[in-house]
C-alpha cells in the first residue's frame, strides 16, 4: 500500500509541476505581454484625451479671448524693447533731447548706418544696432544723463564706454557705445 500511495503522490507531483511550469509559461509568453500592451495602450489614449481636452479647452470662445488679449499685452511689452528698422535715426534724436536736457557739450551722435552687433547674427528676428555717443561732461552731468537713458522708451542698452580724465577741472571726455533692438 506504501507503494501505491508514494506513487500516486509522486505521479500528482509531478503533474502539479507540470501544470504550475505551463502556467508559469503562459503567463510570461501571452499574459505578461498583454498587461504591458495594455498599460501602453492606457497611457496613449490619457495623452491623446489630454490633448483633446486642450484642444476643447482652445476652441473656447473666451480661452481665445484672454490668449489674443496676452498676445496684444506681450506684442505692447516687445515695443519698449525693439524698433523698427528705420526708425533708428528717431531714437539717435531722443538720444540727442537727453543730452540736451543733461547739458552736456560737445555731443557726437552716429547711429553707424547699416552695422549691426555681432552678437545677435544668429538670431532670425533681431538684431542689434548700436549708437555711438561722445560728449564731454561732469559727474553730475553724466549721470543725470544715464538715469534719463534708462527711462527711455525703446529701451536703450550700454554695449560700452569709456571717461577719459581731463587734466584740468574741465568735464571729462566720455565715449559710449549704447545699442537698440531692431526687428528684422
Amino acid at each position: 500500500m506504501k507503494s501505491i500511495d508514494r506513487t500516486y503522490f509522486r505521479v500528482a507531483g509531478v503533474i502539479w509541476a507540470l501544470c504550475f511550469v505551463v502556467f508559469l509559461l503562459v503567463y510570461m509568453l501571452v499574459l505578461r505581454p498583454q498587461g504591458n500592451r495594455l498599460k501602453r495602450i492606457e497611457f496613449d489614449v490619457a495623452k491623446i484625451q489630454k490633448q483633446a481636452d486642450a484642444a476643447k479647452i482652445a476652441a473656447d470662445e473666451k480661452t481665445r479671448e484672454n490668449l489674443n488679449e496676452q498676445i496684444k499685452n506681450l506684442q505692447e511689452q516687445l515695443r519698449r524693447f525693439v524698433i523698427e528698422p528705420g526708425k533708428i535715426q528717431d531714437v539717435a534724436t531722443e538720444i540727442q533731447k537727453i543730452a540736451e536736457e543733461a547739458r552736456l557739450t560737445s555731443v557726437k551722435i552716429d547711429p553707424s548706418g547699416g552695422r549691426s552687433i555681432g552678437t545677435f547674427s544668429d538670431c532670425k528676428y533681431l538684431s542689434g544696432r548700436p549708437i555711438t555717443v561722445n560728449f564731454e561732461s561732469g559727474f553730475n552731468k553724466f549721470a543725470t544723463f544715464l538715469n534719463n537713458l534708462e527711462k527711455n522708451e525703446p529701451v536703450v542698452f550700454i554695449n560700452t564706454f569709456s571717461i577719459d580724465k581731463s587734466n584740468e577741472d574741465s568735464d571729462h571726455k566720455v565715449q559710449m557705445e549704447l545699442a537698440v533692438l531692431v526687428d528684422k
